[in-house]
C-alpha cells in the first residue's frame, strides 16, 4: 500500500515538473484607464459600471444557490430517499439522483436568471426574443444534465468495478478530458 502511494505520488511530480517546464509564460496585457478613456465615452463607462452594480449581485446570487441547493438536497438526506425508493439497477438510481439535483437547482436559479435577462434587455445587450432564450435555457439544461448523468454513472461505475483503484481509473479519465 505504501509503495502505490509513493509511485503515485513520484508519478504526478514527474508530470507537474514536465508540464511546466513545457509552458511557456503568457504575456498578461496591461489596460491602463487611458486605454479605457481612448475607447469608451465617460457616459458609456458610467452605464456598464451601474449595469455591473446591478448584475453583480445576481449573478453572486446564484452561484451561492447553485452550491446551496445542491448541497442542502443531499447532505438533508433528501436524494438518498429518492434513491431508495427506486428498485432498479444502480445506474438508474444515479441518473434519478442526478436530475432531482440538477432540475431543483434550474429551477431555483431561474428567477435569478429571468432578472439578469430582463436587465440586459433593458440596457440593450440583449435583443433576442424570450422564445429564444427559454429554448437556449432548456438545451443547456439538457445538456448540463447528459453530461453530468455521464460523467457520474462513469464514476460509480468505476467505484464499483475497482473499489481499491477507482480513482486512478477516474484520474486518468479525467486527465485525457482535459487533454
Amino acid at each position: 500500500r505504501g509503495f502505490r502511494w509513493l509511485a503515485t505520488g513520484a508519478g504526478a511530480l514527474i508530470l507537474v515538473v514536465l508540464t511546466l517546464r513545457w509552458v511557456p509564460p503568457v504575456p498578461v496585457p496591461r489596460v491602463t484607464d487611458a486605454d479605457i478613456d481612448a475607447d469608451f465615452a465617460t457616459s458609456e463607462q458610467a452605464r456598464e459600471s451601474d449595469f455591473r452594480r446591478r448584475v453583480r449581485p445576481l449573478g453572486l446570487a446564484s452561484v451561492a444557490l447553485g452550491v446551496v441547493v445542491p448541497s442542502l438536497l443531499v447532505l438533508s438526506g433528501a436524494v438518498a430517499r429518492v434513491v431508495e425508493a427506486i428498485t432498479g439497477p444502480w445506474w438508474v438510481q444515479v441518473v434519478l439522483a442526478t436530475t432531482v439535483v440538477l432540475l431543483a437547482t434550474r429551477l431555483v436559479t431561474l428567477p435569478v436568471a429571468v432578472a439578469v435577462r430582463r436587465r440586459t434587455i433593458a440596457v440593450g445587450l440583449a435583443t433576442g426574443s424570450w422564445s429564444l432564450w427559454w429554448r437556449d435555457v432548456a438545451v443547456a439544461t439538457v445538456l448540463s444534465w447528459v453530461l453530468t448523468t455521464a460523467a457520474l454513472v462513469g464514476w460509480v461505475g468505476a467505484v464499483r468495478a475497482w473499489p481499491e483503484l477507482w480513482w486512478v481509473v477516474v484520474a486518468v479519465v479525467a486527465a485525457l478530458l482535459v487533454v
